[in-house]
């Protein structure tokens, strides 16, 4: 099975929500199975346009941009410090996430990321936050 990558998975910051340990707890249902966990559906779905950019950013309160690349100030201080915050931890960029939707549109990035967080052995996510599958429980040995 493919992960269901799709726009609305994606949120205006360039997460893509779809790889998010509380949206795969929610979307595997983890606490029906005993498991404390965090749920989210995406940012999107809840309307929170980007919870982490959002509360700064009078274009994405107002509707006026989808994602932050839209905007004159890309990558503003709040995303850049997102940003370095998941690249030392998770090996994700957000802003090469919104310039590759830019500059090759959102079809060719959900591609991608499916190629690159599908799980080898059963083809769900694998989640950004810690290597795992919350399908199968494969760990992903090149998660930093």
């Amino acid at each position: 099975m493919r992960p269901s990558f799709n726009e609305q998975l994606i949120a205006p910051c360039g997460m893509n929500c779809g790889i998010c340990s509380a949206y795969l707890a929610y979307a595997h249902d983890l606490r029906s199975k005993g498991i404390k966990a965090t749920y989210c559906i995406g940012c999107i779905a809840r309307d929170k346009k980007c919870a982490f950019v959002k509360k700064r950013c009078a274009l994405l309160m107002n509707n006026e941009v989808r994602f932050c690349y839209e905007c004159d100030d890309f990558p503003c201080d709040r995303l850049q410090k997102l940003d370095g915050g998941y690249r030392k931890k998770y090996d994700m960029s957000m802003i090469e996430n919104l310039e590759s939707i830019r500059d090759n549109g959102i079809e060719a990035f959900l591609a991608q990321q499916s190629e690159k967080y599908s799980c080898p052995t059963c083809g769900d996510a694998v989640c950004v936050h810690n290597g795992k599958c919350y399908n199968c429980r494969r760990v992903e040995s090149w998660r930093g």
